[in-house]
Protein backbone atom coordinates (compact mmCIF):
# COMPACT_ATOMS: atom_id res chain seq x y z
CA UNK A 1 0.00 0.00 0.00
CA UNK A 2 2.76 2.46 1.05
CA UNK A 3 4.86 1.57 -2.34
CA UNK A 4 1.78 2.05 -4.44
CA UNK A 5 1.26 5.92 -2.35
CA UNK A 6 4.65 6.66 -3.63
CA UNK A 7 4.32 5.37 -7.61
CA UNK A 8 0.89 7.59 -7.27
CA UNK A 9 2.43 10.37 -6.09
CA UNK A 10 5.12 10.62 -8.51
CA UNK A 11 3.04 9.97 -11.45
CA UNK A 12 1.27 12.88 -10.39
CA UNK A 13 4.09 15.16 -9.64
CA UNK A 14 5.39 14.28 -13.54
CA UNK A 15 1.67 15.02 -14.90
CA UNK A 16 2.50 18.53 -14.54
CA UNK A 17 5.30 19.34 -16.62
CA UNK A 18 3.46 19.16 -19.70
CA UNK A 19 1.47 21.86 -19.26
CA UNK A 20 3.56 23.83 -16.54
CA UNK A 21 5.64 24.16 -19.69
CA UNK A 22 3.80 25.30 -21.92
CA UNK A 23 2.26 27.80 -19.38
CA UNK A 24 6.38 29.03 -18.76
CA UNK A 25 6.89 29.59 -22.24
CA UNK A 26 3.90 32.17 -22.31
CA UNK A 27 4.50 34.25 -19.20
CA UNK A 28 7.84 34.29 -20.60
CA UNK A 29 7.79 35.39 -24.26
CA UNK A 30 9.31 37.91 -25.83
CA UNK A 31 9.16 39.64 -28.59
CA UNK A 32 9.94 41.08 -32.39
CA UNK A 33 9.37 44.46 -33.96
CA UNK A 34 8.38 42.38 -37.55
CA UNK A 35 5.49 40.13 -35.50
CA UNK A 36 3.99 43.14 -34.02
CA UNK A 37 4.17 44.85 -37.30
CA UNK A 38 2.16 42.03 -38.99
CA UNK A 39 -0.26 41.26 -35.52
CA UNK A 40 -1.32 45.09 -36.47
CA UNK A 41 -1.73 43.99 -40.27
CA UNK A 42 -4.06 41.08 -38.68
CA UNK A 43 -6.09 43.79 -36.68
CA UNK A 44 -7.09 45.96 -39.58
CA UNK A 45 -8.03 42.48 -41.24
CA UNK A 46 -10.13 41.37 -38.05
CA UNK A 47 -11.95 44.84 -39.06
CA UNK A 48 -12.72 44.61 -42.47
CA UNK A 49 -13.94 40.75 -42.04
CA UNK A 50 -15.95 41.74 -38.95
CA UNK A 51 -17.72 45.20 -40.46
CA UNK A 52 -17.86 43.73 -43.88
CA UNK A 53 -20.48 40.94 -42.24
CA UNK A 54 -22.46 43.87 -40.24
CA UNK A 55 -25.73 44.04 -42.44
CA UNK A 56 -26.12 40.18 -43.05
CA UNK A 57 -29.12 39.29 -41.17
CA UNK A 58 -27.79 36.22 -39.11
CA UNK A 59 -25.39 38.59 -37.88
CA UNK A 60 -28.08 41.31 -36.73
CA UNK A 61 -30.39 38.52 -35.62
CA UNK A 62 -27.66 37.33 -33.25
CA UNK A 63 -27.10 41.19 -32.33
CA UNK A 64 -30.68 41.04 -31.24
CA UNK A 65 -30.40 38.41 -28.72
CA UNK A 66 -27.11 38.80 -27.30
CA UNK A 67 -27.08 42.89 -26.58
CA UNK A 68 -27.41 43.95 -23.63
CA UNK A 69 -26.22 46.82 -20.84
CA UNK A 70 -22.66 45.04 -20.78
CA UNK A 71 -19.06 46.97 -21.18
CA UNK A 72 -18.14 45.50 -24.48
CA UNK A 73 -18.07 47.23 -28.19
CA UNK A 74 -20.43 44.76 -30.40
CA UNK A 75 -18.62 45.19 -34.02
CA UNK A 76 -20.11 46.87 -36.73
CA UNK A 77 -23.79 47.64 -34.38
CA UNK A 78 -24.82 50.26 -32.28
CA UNK A 79 -24.73 48.26 -29.20
CA UNK A 80 -22.98 46.47 -26.34
CA UNK A 81 -22.92 43.67 -24.26
CA UNK A 82 -21.40 41.48 -21.53
CA UNK A 83 -17.57 40.28 -22.09
CA UNK A 84 -18.65 36.81 -22.68
CA UNK A 85 -21.78 37.47 -25.74
CA UNK A 86 -19.09 40.28 -26.91
CA UNK A 87 -16.96 37.65 -27.85
CA UNK A 88 -19.07 35.27 -29.15
CA UNK A 89 -21.12 37.88 -31.33
CA UNK A 90 -17.71 39.52 -32.39
CA UNK A 91 -16.29 36.14 -33.26
CA UNK A 92 -19.09 35.01 -35.48
CA UNK A 93 -19.62 38.39 -37.06
CA UNK A 94 -15.91 38.13 -38.54
CA UNK A 95 -15.73 34.95 -39.06
CA UNK A 96 -19.46 35.10 -41.16
CA UNK A 97 -18.13 35.72 -44.37
CA UNK A 98 -15.09 33.74 -44.22
CA UNK A 99 -13.02 36.77 -45.22
CA UNK A 100 -10.82 36.46 -42.30
CA UNK A 101 -6.93 35.01 -41.73
CA UNK A 102 -5.78 31.95 -41.60
CA UNK A 103 -2.49 30.15 -40.54
CA UNK A 104 -1.74 26.88 -41.99
CA UNK A 105 0.29 25.29 -39.09
CA UNK A 106 -3.31 25.83 -37.38
CA UNK A 107 -5.57 25.39 -40.04
CA UNK A 108 -8.15 27.23 -38.75
CA UNK A 109 -8.56 31.17 -38.06
CA UNK A 110 -6.44 33.23 -35.50
CA UNK A 111 -7.63 36.77 -35.83
CA UNK A 112 -11.47 35.90 -35.07
CA UNK A 113 -11.02 33.96 -31.88
CA UNK A 114 -7.86 35.66 -30.37
CA UNK A 115 -9.09 39.22 -31.31
CA UNK A 116 -12.74 38.94 -30.57
CA UNK A 117 -11.41 37.44 -26.70
CA UNK A 118 -9.07 39.95 -26.38
CA UNK A 119 -11.32 43.21 -27.38
CA UNK A 120 -13.67 41.35 -24.94
CA UNK A 121 -11.64 42.01 -22.05
CA UNK A 122 -10.23 44.94 -23.19
CA UNK A 123 -10.51 47.99 -20.57
CA UNK A 124 -8.53 50.47 -22.47
CA UNK A 125 -5.78 51.35 -19.86
CA UNK A 126 -3.26 48.38 -21.28
CA UNK A 127 0.03 48.70 -23.20
CA UNK A 128 -1.47 48.14 -27.21
CA UNK A 129 1.98 46.49 -27.07
CA UNK A 130 0.57 44.55 -24.88
CA UNK A 131 -2.41 43.46 -26.76
CA UNK A 132 -0.69 42.86 -30.02
CA UNK A 133 1.89 40.23 -28.00
CA UNK A 134 -0.73 38.58 -26.14
CA UNK A 135 -2.22 38.00 -30.02
CA UNK A 136 1.16 36.64 -31.05
CA UNK A 137 1.24 34.39 -28.08
CA UNK A 138 -2.68 32.95 -29.19
CA UNK A 139 -1.21 32.59 -32.53
CA UNK A 140 2.29 30.88 -31.75
CA UNK A 141 0.39 28.41 -29.34
CA UNK A 142 -2.28 27.80 -31.98
CA UNK A 143 0.47 26.99 -34.47
CA UNK A 144 2.98 25.22 -32.36
CA UNK A 145 0.23 22.34 -31.33
CA UNK A 146 -1.40 22.64 -34.86
CA UNK A 147 2.20 21.51 -36.21
CA UNK A 148 2.19 18.26 -34.02
CA UNK A 149 -2.25 17.70 -34.22
CA UNK A 150 -2.36 18.36 -38.37
CA UNK A 151 -3.51 17.02 -40.31
CA UNK A 152 -5.10 14.55 -38.35
CA UNK A 153 -7.00 16.33 -36.23
CA UNK A 154 -8.49 18.12 -39.11
CA UNK A 155 -9.28 15.51 -41.81
CA UNK A 156 -10.80 13.13 -38.86
CA UNK A 157 -13.52 15.61 -38.86
CA UNK A 158 -12.90 18.90 -35.96
CA UNK A 159 -13.12 21.95 -36.92
CA UNK A 160 -9.45 23.65 -35.72
CA UNK A 161 -10.96 27.43 -35.27
CA UNK A 162 -13.18 25.79 -32.76
CA UNK A 163 -10.75 23.31 -31.27
CA UNK A 164 -7.29 24.99 -31.63
CA UNK A 165 -8.79 28.31 -31.52
CA UNK A 166 -10.53 27.64 -28.41
CA UNK A 167 -7.24 27.10 -26.50
CA UNK A 168 -5.15 29.87 -28.42
CA UNK A 169 -7.71 32.52 -27.49
CA UNK A 170 -7.72 31.58 -23.95
CA UNK A 171 -3.37 31.40 -24.19
CA UNK A 172 -3.59 34.96 -24.84
CA UNK A 173 -5.56 36.59 -22.00
CA UNK A 174 -3.15 35.60 -19.00
CA UNK A 175 0.14 37.05 -21.39
CA UNK A 176 -2.64 40.30 -21.47
CA UNK A 177 -3.61 40.21 -18.09
CA UNK A 178 -0.39 39.54 -16.35
CA UNK A 179 -1.66 36.52 -14.96
CA UNK A 180 0.92 34.02 -12.43
CA UNK A 181 1.92 30.80 -14.09
CA UNK A 182 -0.60 29.34 -11.63
CA UNK A 183 -3.14 31.21 -13.69
CA UNK A 184 -2.12 30.41 -16.80
CA UNK A 185 -1.77 26.77 -15.94
CA UNK A 186 -5.79 27.35 -14.93
CA UNK A 187 -6.45 29.23 -18.14
CA UNK A 188 -5.54 26.47 -20.10
CA UNK A 189 -6.91 23.80 -18.05
CA UNK A 190 -10.38 25.64 -18.39
CA UNK A 191 -10.33 26.23 -21.85
CA UNK A 192 -8.86 22.28 -23.04
CA UNK A 193 -12.18 21.05 -21.66
CA UNK A 194 -14.38 22.96 -23.77
CA UNK A 195 -12.21 23.31 -27.34
CA UNK A 196 -14.85 21.20 -29.55
CA UNK A 197 -16.25 22.05 -32.91
CA UNK A 198 -17.32 19.92 -35.97
CA UNK A 199 -15.83 20.40 -39.67
CA UNK A 200 -19.08 19.03 -40.79
CA UNK A 201 -20.64 22.44 -39.99
CA UNK A 202 -19.02 24.17 -43.27
CA UNK A 203 -21.93 26.18 -45.26
CA UNK A 204 -23.78 26.54 -42.17
CA UNK A 205 -24.33 29.48 -39.93
CA UNK A 206 -22.50 26.97 -37.13
CA UNK A 207 -19.35 27.52 -38.77
CA UNK A 208 -19.18 30.89 -38.04
CA UNK A 209 -20.62 30.65 -34.81
CA UNK A 210 -17.49 28.21 -33.74
CA UNK A 211 -14.90 31.21 -33.74
CA UNK A 212 -17.58 32.98 -31.70
CA UNK A 213 -17.77 29.96 -29.62
CA UNK A 214 -13.64 29.46 -29.25
CA UNK A 215 -13.40 33.21 -28.23
CA UNK A 216 -16.63 32.59 -25.79
CA UNK A 217 -15.07 30.00 -24.11
CA UNK A 218 -11.36 31.50 -23.82
CA UNK A 219 -13.09 34.76 -22.25
CA UNK A 220 -15.39 32.57 -19.65
CA UNK A 221 -11.99 30.53 -19.09
CA UNK A 222 -10.90 33.78 -17.73
CA UNK A 223 -13.78 34.64 -15.98
CA UNK A 224 -13.51 30.61 -14.37
CA UNK A 225 -9.41 31.43 -13.06
CA UNK A 226 -10.80 34.86 -11.76
CA UNK A 227 -13.44 33.07 -9.69
CA UNK A 228 -10.60 31.28 -8.46
CA UNK A 229 -12.31 27.26 -9.17
CA UNK A 230 -9.78 24.44 -9.74
CA UNK A 231 -8.60 22.51 -12.74
CA UNK A 232 -6.83 19.42 -13.44
CA UNK A 233 -2.98 20.78 -13.29
CA UNK A 234 -2.15 19.20 -16.67
CA UNK A 235 -4.48 19.38 -18.90
CA UNK A 236 -1.73 18.54 -21.72
CA UNK A 237 -0.38 15.09 -19.81
CA UNK A 238 0.80 12.58 -22.58
CA UNK A 239 -2.18 10.01 -20.72
CA UNK A 240 -5.01 11.54 -20.38
CA UNK A 241 -4.59 15.06 -21.73
CA UNK A 242 -6.42 16.88 -24.19
CA UNK A 243 -4.10 15.76 -27.33
CA UNK A 244 -3.98 11.84 -26.50
CA UNK A 245 -7.61 11.94 -26.00
CA UNK A 246 -9.05 13.93 -29.00
CA UNK A 247 -5.61 13.57 -31.48
CA UNK A 248 -4.61 10.28 -29.89
CA UNK A 249 -1.27 10.78 -29.80
CA UNK A 250 1.27 12.74 -27.74
CA UNK A 251 2.52 15.89 -27.22
CA UNK A 252 6.20 16.63 -27.96
CA UNK A 253 7.00 19.37 -25.36
CA UNK A 254 10.51 19.22 -25.68
CA UNK A 255 9.86 20.45 -29.23
CA UNK A 256 7.52 23.24 -28.77
CA UNK A 257 10.11 24.67 -26.16
CA UNK A 258 12.92 24.31 -28.85
CA UNK A 259 11.02 26.14 -31.49
CA UNK A 260 9.54 28.73 -29.60
CA UNK A 261 8.97 32.13 -31.53
CA UNK A 262 11.88 31.22 -33.22
CA UNK A 263 10.62 31.86 -35.90
CA UNK A 264 7.50 32.93 -34.91
CA UNK A 265 4.81 31.22 -36.13
CA UNK A 266 3.20 34.73 -37.22
CA UNK A 267 6.15 34.82 -39.77
CA UNK A 268 6.75 31.27 -40.57
CA UNK A 269 4.57 29.42 -41.70
CA UNK A 270 2.73 33.03 -41.88
CA UNK A 271 -0.50 34.71 -42.21
CA UNK A 272 -2.56 34.14 -45.21
CA UNK A 273 -5.08 37.24 -46.15
CA UNK A 274 -8.19 36.77 -48.43
CA UNK A 275 -9.39 39.01 -51.18
CA UNK A 276 -12.87 37.83 -51.94
CA UNK A 277 -15.03 35.46 -49.42
CA UNK A 278 -14.48 32.22 -49.52
CA UNK A 279 -12.27 29.33 -47.82
CA UNK A 280 -8.86 29.58 -48.29
CA UNK A 281 -8.14 26.14 -49.71
CA UNK A 282 -9.42 27.61 -52.94
CA UNK A 283 -7.19 30.58 -53.27
CA UNK A 284 -5.04 28.96 -55.82
CA UNK A 285 -7.73 27.62 -57.56
CA UNK A 286 -8.56 31.14 -57.88
CA UNK A 287 -5.77 32.72 -58.77
CA UNK A 288 -5.25 30.02 -61.42
CA UNK A 289 -8.87 30.39 -63.22
CA UNK A 290 -8.59 33.80 -63.38
CA UNK A 291 -5.23 33.56 -64.95
CA UNK A 292 -6.97 30.99 -67.12
CA UNK A 293 -9.76 33.76 -68.19
CA UNK A 294 -7.89 36.57 -68.74
CA UNK A 295 -5.73 34.36 -71.26
CA UNK A 296 -9.13 33.74 -73.24
CA UNK A 297 -10.51 31.07 -71.60
CA UNK A 298 -14.51 31.25 -70.27
CA UNK A 299 -17.52 29.50 -69.96
CA UNK A 300 -18.17 29.18 -73.92
CA UNK A 301 -14.81 27.77 -75.13
CA UNK A 302 -14.49 25.39 -72.28
CA UNK A 303 -15.12 21.73 -72.84
CA UNK A 304 -13.86 20.29 -68.99
CA UNK A 305 -11.82 22.01 -65.92
CA UNK A 306 -9.73 19.65 -64.27
CA UNK A 307 -8.47 20.20 -60.44
CA UNK A 308 -5.64 18.90 -59.76
CA UNK A 309 -5.34 18.58 -56.15
CA UNK A 310 -2.49 16.85 -53.92
CA UNK A 311 -4.05 13.77 -51.14
CA UNK A 312 -6.85 15.73 -48.73
CA UNK A 313 -5.84 18.63 -50.33
CA UNK A 314 -9.35 19.39 -51.13
CA UNK A 315 -10.99 18.48 -48.35
CA UNK A 316 -12.67 21.26 -46.70
CA UNK A 317 -13.63 22.29 -49.92
CA UNK A 318 -16.65 19.81 -49.27
CA UNK A 319 -19.51 20.81 -51.98
CA UNK A 320 -18.89 19.87 -55.66
CA UNK A 321 -22.61 20.60 -56.52
CA UNK A 322 -23.24 23.72 -53.61
CA UNK A 323 -27.01 23.98 -53.40
CA UNK A 324 -27.11 27.63 -51.74
CA UNK A 325 -24.57 30.57 -52.42
CA UNK A 326 -23.34 29.65 -48.41
CA UNK A 327 -22.24 26.30 -49.29
CA UNK A 328 -20.65 28.09 -52.98
CA UNK A 329 -17.64 29.32 -50.00
CA UNK A 330 -16.61 25.95 -50.01
CA UNK A 331 -16.86 24.71 -53.53
CA UNK A 332 -13.96 24.91 -56.16
CA UNK A 333 -16.37 24.47 -58.70
CA UNK A 334 -18.71 27.24 -57.74
CA UNK A 335 -16.09 29.67 -57.57
CA UNK A 336 -14.70 28.69 -60.91
CA UNK A 337 -18.28 29.11 -62.74
CA UNK A 338 -18.44 32.48 -61.47
CA UNK A 339 -15.09 33.22 -62.99
CA UNK A 340 -15.67 31.96 -66.23
CA UNK A 341 -19.35 33.76 -66.25
CA UNK A 342 -18.55 36.59 -65.33
CA UNK A 343 -14.90 37.20 -65.09
CA UNK A 344 -14.51 37.16 -61.19
CA UNK A 345 -16.43 36.62 -58.54
CA UNK A 346 -19.01 38.37 -56.64
CA UNK A 347 -19.06 37.95 -53.19
CA UNK A 348 -22.61 38.82 -53.15
CA UNK A 349 -23.30 35.56 -54.92
CA UNK A 350 -22.01 33.52 -51.48
CA UNK A 351 -25.23 34.23 -49.66
CA UNK A 352 -27.06 31.57 -48.33
CA UNK A 353 -29.75 33.39 -50.01
CA UNK A 354 -28.11 32.94 -53.46
CA UNK A 355 -29.56 29.79 -55.86
CA UNK A 356 -26.73 27.87 -57.52
CA UNK A 357 -29.56 26.83 -60.30
CA UNK A 358 -27.31 28.02 -62.85
CA UNK A 359 -24.32 27.03 -62.04
CA UNK A 360 -26.05 23.42 -61.43
CA UNK A 361 -26.77 23.54 -65.29
CA UNK A 362 -23.16 23.88 -65.83
CA UNK A 363 -21.51 22.24 -63.36
CA UNK A 364 -20.45 18.55 -65.23
CA UNK A 365 -17.86 20.54 -66.95
CA UNK A 366 -15.74 20.32 -63.42
CA UNK A 367 -14.10 17.35 -62.25
CA UNK A 368 -11.57 16.88 -59.46
CA UNK A 369 -8.59 14.78 -59.00
CA UNK A 370 -6.06 14.01 -56.19
CA UNK A 371 -2.42 13.03 -57.96
CA UNK A 372 -0.34 15.72 -57.12
CA UNK A 373 2.56 15.19 -55.23
CA UNK A 374 2.07 15.96 -51.12
CA UNK A 375 4.10 18.98 -50.68
CA UNK A 376 4.82 21.45 -46.92
CA UNK A 377 1.90 22.11 -45.35
CA UNK A 378 2.31 25.88 -45.85
CA UNK A 379 1.23 25.61 -49.56
CA UNK A 380 -1.97 25.38 -51.48
CA UNK A 381 -1.27 23.45 -54.23
CA UNK A 382 -3.10 23.49 -57.41
CA UNK A 383 -2.58 22.30 -61.16
CA UNK A 384 -5.77 23.52 -63.26
CA UNK A 385 -6.29 21.55 -67.02
CA UNK A 386 -8.50 23.30 -68.99
CA UNK A 387 -9.54 21.67 -71.88
CA UNK A 388 -10.94 24.04 -74.57
CA UNK A 389 -14.15 22.90 -76.90
CA UNK A 390 -11.41 23.29 -79.76
CA UNK A 391 -9.13 20.19 -78.12
CA UNK A 392 -6.48 22.04 -77.01
CA UNK A 393 -5.63 21.93 -73.43
CA UNK A 394 -3.94 24.67 -70.93
CA UNK A 395 -2.50 23.85 -67.31
CA UNK A 396 -2.26 26.55 -64.72
CA UNK A 397 -0.23 25.65 -61.78
CA UNK A 398 -0.58 27.61 -58.79
CA UNK A 399 1.06 27.22 -55.12
CA UNK A 400 1.73 30.47 -53.59
CA UNK A 401 -1.82 32.64 -54.22
CA UNK A 402 -1.74 36.37 -53.90
CA UNK A 403 -2.55 36.67 -49.87
CA UNK A 404 -0.15 34.32 -48.71
CA UNK A 405 3.28 34.71 -46.83
CA UNK A 406 4.82 34.01 -50.18
CA UNK A 407 3.10 36.82 -51.81
CA UNK A 408 1.31 38.85 -49.02
CA UNK A 409 -0.87 41.56 -49.34
CA UNK A 410 0.88 44.59 -47.87
CA UNK A 411 -0.72 47.10 -45.07
CA UNK A 412 -2.08 49.63 -47.50
CA UNK A 413 -3.86 46.80 -49.12
CA UNK A 414 -5.46 45.56 -46.37
CA UNK A 415 -6.80 49.50 -45.45
CA UNK A 416 -8.35 49.36 -48.76
CA UNK A 417 -9.84 46.02 -47.60
CA UNK A 418 -11.34 47.73 -44.29
CA UNK A 419 -12.57 50.98 -46.58
CA UNK A 420 -14.68 48.80 -48.60
CA UNK A 421 -16.19 46.84 -45.79
CA UNK A 422 -16.93 50.19 -44.34
CA UNK A 423 -17.56 52.33 -47.13
CA UNK A 424 -15.79 55.03 -46.09
CA UNK A 425 -13.13 57.16 -47.67
CA UNK A 426 -9.25 55.94 -47.48
CA UNK A 427 -7.83 59.38 -46.67
CA UNK A 428 -9.87 59.50 -43.73
CA UNK A 429 -9.54 55.60 -42.48
CA UNK A 430 -5.59 55.96 -43.19
CA UNK A 431 -5.92 58.92 -40.67
CA UNK A 432 -7.93 57.30 -38.15
CA UNK A 433 -5.57 53.86 -38.23
CA UNK A 434 -2.60 55.79 -38.04
CA UNK A 435 -3.54 57.17 -34.75
CA UNK A 436 -4.93 54.35 -33.31
CA UNK A 437 -2.05 51.90 -34.67
CA UNK A 438 0.54 53.92 -33.40
CA UNK A 439 -1.20 54.71 -29.71
CA UNK A 440 0.82 53.52 -26.39
CA UNK A 441 -2.81 51.99 -25.12
CA UNK A 442 -5.25 50.14 -26.12
CA UNK A 443 -7.74 52.96 -25.63
CA UNK A 444 -6.16 53.69 -29.47
CA UNK A 445 -7.76 50.64 -30.87
CA UNK A 446 -10.81 50.94 -28.79
CA UNK A 447 -10.87 54.73 -30.41
CA UNK A 448 -10.40 53.18 -34.09
CA UNK A 449 -13.10 50.90 -33.44
CA UNK A 450 -14.99 54.16 -32.06
CA UNK A 451 -14.40 56.45 -34.95
CA UNK A 452 -15.36 53.61 -37.66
Amino acid sequence: MIVFGKKQMTEQKNLVSNTRKLAQLIVDSKFQIDELNVAKKCFVDYLASAYVSRNEPAVKRLFDTLKNAGPAKLLGQAGTASSDHAALFNGFAAHYNDFDDVQANFRGHPSVVIYSALLALADGTESADRFFEAYIVGVEIAGQIGFQVNPTHKLSGYHTTATLGTIAAAASLPFFKRFSLGQTIDILSFAATQATGLGMEAGTDTKPMHAGLAAQRAVQSYQFVSSQLTTNQDVFNNQTGWVKIVVGQELDLDLIESTWLTPAQIITPGIWFKRHQFCSAAMSGYDAIKQGYLQGINIKNIKQVIFHFRPFGDKVLRYKQPLNGQEGKFSIEYIAWQILTFGDVNDELFDSSVSTEKFQEMSYLFKRVNDLKNIAVDQREILVEFVRTDKSINTIYIDWPQGSPQNPLTMDEIYVKLAHALSIDENELFDILTAGLTSKSVAGLLNIIARI
